[in-house]
């Protein structure tokens, strides 16, 4: 009497196999590992520097018809952002997409001979996130305010007064945005491209068709491929995370919490896409 063939020892079998192809397929490994990583080390080592315009809001209390602010509107290296919504515009303040929000006020002083000419007082409200970025544009509004001060009064008087209040928030890196992004690709090329790319080098090499003259059921043939592509790309995440933590000062809110979200998260997407590439 023949022995029963074991659908589930020949899904195991094709989900071997298939996981040590993609180990051993270039093509698998540069796009799905070595490419996003690339990506990762050039944007983490260099993608945090030079701003070429400083992008501020404007508070929705602050005089917006006086000389200083047409001047600030002027300068080439400042972009006014306009915001109808305060939490938009917190959020953006805190995550680093903003250097500040500026609010203009103006005083008028007591002196007789300052009457003429009311003394401006110019709130800059930023977080840490923006620290450098605001270091850097404070002594280009000091010389705007030198510049006016020139011209309106030949620098005989001083009615600009620039102050800054820094709050800390929690820190937002460039590679914070850039990992995300980069695990995305590598899951998309696994499984929409390389599933296809699968296939059909199994064609090629007559592998589909020697699965075909077995008793193995179809569907186990596609589960199996799927599976291994499943596992060969939580390996390419962990590392993918692993690297941009531990080298790159990859951002992990809450510890390990944020690691298995990001792990189950990319798990769901990768079952998700994997219907749509079998």
């Amino acid at each position: 009497m023949s022995k029963k063939y074991s659908q589930s020892r020949a899904l195991g079998a094709i989900t071997k196999a298939s996981f040590l192809a993609n180990l051993k397929n270039p093509q698998a490994i540069v796009f799905s590992l070595v490419f996003p990583l690339i990506f990762v080390f050039i944007f983490g080592a260099f993608g945090g520097g030079g701003f070429t315009k400083f992008k501020l809001a404007v508070a929705q209390n602050s005089d917006t018809t006086n000389e200083l602010y047409k001047a600030l509107a002027k300068q080439p290296f400042i972009n006014f952002q306009k915001y109808t919504d305060t939490d938009l515009m917190r959020t953006d303040l805190e995550k680093g997409k903003l250097v500040g929000v500026v609010g203009i006020a103006s005083v008028t002083d007591s002196n007789d001979t300052l009457k003429s000419e009311p003394h401006f007082i110019l709130n800059i409200k930023s977080t840490s996130a923006s620290a450098s970025e605001l270091s850097q544009l404070k002594p280009l509004l000091e010389n705007v305010a030198n510049s006016l001060e020139k011209k309106l009064t030949g620098n005989t008087l001083q009615f600009v007064t620039i102050k800054t209040n820094i709050y800390n928030v929690r820190e937002y890196k460039q590679i914070d945005f850039v990992l995300p992004g980069q695990i995305g690709f590598s899951l998309l090329f696994s499984t929409l491209f390389g599933i296809a790319f699968t296939f059909y080098n199994l064609r090629e090499q007559l592998v589909l068709k020697r699965f075909y003259a077995t008793p193995v059921n179809r569907l186990n043939i596609l589960l199996g491929i799927g599976f291994s592509r499943i596992f060969f790309q939580l390996i390419n995440v962990l590392v993918l995370i692993t690297v941009g933590h531990f080298f790159l000062n990859f951002t992990l809110v809450h510890g390990f919490l944020t690691f298995v979200e990001m792990v189950s998260l990319s798990l769901l997407l990768l079952l998700l896409l994997m219907g749509v590439g079998l």
